[in-house]
């Protein structure tokens, strides 16, 4: 579950470096994909935080944050990408620190994983507008 920080600004453009800006809201949402998928499959996930990357912050200033060259960052998650946890870690720090939200986690049975995931996936695709 991905919570916003009340402290966050009123603006619908998410746009910490790149000019055109995303909506903060599929930003959000593409977060949560990537977590969702990072236990359930994680070349997904590294290209859900590649995308995300790319349309928020960028490679340049993760790589500042992360004291790492963006090119390295770039083949962390790249399809071929096998990225440290703690290197993980430090994208993600990255990014939700960036779209200033908090993650929580909840741990549900298995049964009832799958009606949770049609719910998350409904929700992501109304935020995104991808819906038919």
């Amino acid at each position: 579950m991905i919570s916003t920080n009340r402290a966050q600004s009123n603006s619908n453009k998410f746009s910490p470096v790149k000019s055109e800006g995303i909506d903060l809201e599929a930003a959000q949402a593409l977060f949560q994909e990537a977590l969702i998928l990072i236990l359930n499959d994680e070349k997904a996930a590294l290209r859900v935080l590649r995308e995300l990357i790319n349309a928020t912050i960028g490679f340049e200033r993760i790589s500042v944050k992360m004291h790492k060259p963006a090119q390295s960052i770039q083949r962390m998650v790249s399809d071929k990408g096998n990225p440290t946890f703690h290197n993980l870690m430090a994208i993600l720090a990255v990014i939700r620190k960036s779209l200033n939200v908090q993650v929580e986690v909840t741990v549900v049975p298995a049964w009832k994983l799958r009606e949770i995931e049609v719910e998350v996936l409904a929700s992501i695709q109304v935020r995104t507008g991808l819906v038919a």
